[in-house]
């Protein structure tokens, strides 16, 4: 590792859910017990706008009503998002814009992340799972 990395991961530590709580004031950070957390919600395809759009209303949710409303994330074709989620807990930050300025949330309602080239089999035992409440998907 060059001493530039070294740095940068020194001063700048991964997400996980001990750095968690050393994040920036005013970071919304979980509201619920994660270690409580349990898949209801098994989703197709673990893109963008999932990540930004249904796993944030997933947050609020388990904000107001904590339960077993967690995510699997399926990446449909490539161990991308595995490889960068599951080395933090599937925690990631999601930057939201407005006027006013930018605000940051702690996302981590997602439990795990399964490739689905890699094993087709667990991927449909999840989604079969009686505990599973909803199946989704992202077509885009």
């Amino acid at each position: 590792m060059s001493d530039l990395k070294e740095a940068m991961a020194a001063e700048h530590p991964r997400l996980s859910p001990e750095t968690r709580v050393h994040a920036r004031a005013g970071t919304q950070r979980p509201a619920y017990d994660r270690a409580r957390l349990r898949t209801g919600i098994v989703h197709l395809g673990l893109g963008a706008f999932a990540r930004a759009h249904q796993a944030i209303y997933t947050e609020d949710l388990l904000a107001v009503e904590p339960g077993d409303w967690g995510m699997t994330g399926v990446s449909l074709q490539r161990p991308d998002q595995r490889d960068r989620l599951m080395p933090q807990a599937g925690l990631y930050t999601a930057l939201q814009k407005d006027r006013v300025g930018v605000s940051a949330r702690i996302v981590g309602c997602l439990d795990s992340v399964m490739v689905a080239p890699e094993d087709p089999v667990s991927v449909v035992e999840a989604m079969a799972d009686p505990r599973v409440k909803i199946v989704s998907l992202t077509v885009t």
